[in-house]
């Protein structure tokens, strides 16, 4: 419907319109790599949280019972997106459960806490996650945790491995980054506008890497423009590359504003910025 309404090619390139769609996307890693069960678990949730949908709209497969097979096929709905968006945040390590389709594979994380309370935190216990507050095992290849972002581990090199999946699975498919960025509660981490900025460097030099292996990656777009509500957070949420004083509505550039700016307006990522800001962990020591 979108394709037969827009006919104007505004930019030149011979297609009026390019229809895509966004995943809210995670790296998803076992908890226990050589656990055979925790495999299973984590392709499984990659399965749901990736593919199901994305099967139907660019195969026409239809997946009715979740069982990762599909059991109906719909011509007319193959290939009706020209291009996908991966929204990348975090990585979670992911077990099984005893729970019913969807969620026979659950990720590690408090960031449903704010909405389930401790029904979640129950069920995350039950299925072998450690307690909380520490939710985010070790994830395989990265000993601890190099950030937090919404109660997940913030691991921007993830991101090749994700657009790699989705390169591997949906071949010549434009792929477009339409979310990433970093946030942090008021008051819950200290130094978060440099670590703000350090994300930004290290997934755009992840990105790079992903695009020299031959990954078609169209776009970038960083989540968001300033301090916005954020689902259960409210606006308690700092997101943003300006800061929104809630009193006020003034709003200030912060540190990853300035770094975004100088990245933009060079139109790749500066040896220098990389040099302060590419690497070493996220968050410096205290």
């Amino acid at each position: 419907a979108i394709k037969a309404a827009d006919t104007i090619d505004a930019d030149g390139d011979g297609e009026a319109a390019r229809v895509g769609m966004t995943w809210a996307t995670q790296g998803l890693v076992p908890a226990d790599a050589a656990n055979p069960a925790d495999v299973a678990a984590a392709d499984l949730a990659y399965y749901f949280q990736h593919r199901l949908f994305m099967n139907a709209v660019r195969a026409g497969d239809l997946d009715a019972d979740f069982d990762g097979a599909a059991d109906e096929n719909h011509p007319e709905w193959a290939n009706r997106i020209d291009w996908a968006g991966v929204q990348y945040y975090s990585a979670a390590a992911v077990v099984p459960s005893t729970l019913p389709p969807p969620f026979t594979a659950l990720r590690c994380s408090d960031n449903l806490a704010a909405a389930l309370g401790d029904l979640w935190l129950r069920l995350l216990d039950q299925a072998g996650c450690p307690p909380a507050p520490n939710l985010d095992f070790p994830l395989p290849g990265y000993e601890g945790t190099v950030g937090r972002h919404f109660g997940d581990v913030h691991l921007p090199e993830g991101i090749v491995g994700l657009l790699e999946e989705f390169a591997t699975q949906y071949p010549d498919l434009p792929l477009f980054v339409t979310e990433n960025g970093f946030g942090f509660r008021d008051g819950e981490q200290a130094g978060g506008d440099r670590v703000r900025a350090k994300s930004l460097v290290r997934h755009l030099a992840a990105i790079h890497d992903a695009i020299d292996q031959g990954i078609d990656v169209r776009g970038y777009f960083h989540w968001t423009l300033m301090d916005n509500w954020e689902w259960n957070s409210g606006n308690g949420f700092r997101i943003g590359l300006l800061d929104v004083d809630y009193a006020t509505y003034d709003r200030a550039p912060n540190e990853a504003y300035r770094v975004y700016g100088e990245i933009a307006g060079a139109r790749f990522l500066p040896d220098a910025l990389y040099a302060e800001y590419g690497e070493g962990p996220l968050r410096d020591a205290e």
